[in-house]
């Protein structure tokens, strides 16, 4: 009779994926797509800030629209181009 492996001890490589290799592509992808995206949304919100400003609009109210622009487009639509 053979013996039971007790799993909860077992010390497991969880970035091997149990050799399934997509799960280990999907893994290192977003393993190196993460600090790509945090990174733009701290730039794109930066970037935001700075064309608001520079089209005038920095004081405004959030119920103000506004009507300022940055090198011809709006500053809320700067982060697109």
């Amino acid at each position: 009779m053979s013996e039971v492996e007790d799993l909860s001890t077992k010390k497991i490589a969880w970035w091997k994926m149990s050799g399934n290799t997509d799960s280990q592509g999907i893994l290192m992808d977003q393993i190196a797509t993460a600090p790509l995206v945090m990174s733009f949304l701290a730039l794109s919100a930066a970037i935001i800030v700075l064309a608001e400003e520079d089209a005038g609009c920095k004081d405004l109210d959030d119920e103000d629209s506004c009507d300022g622009t940055v090198w011809g487009v709006k500053p809320s639509s700067i982060v697109t181009l």
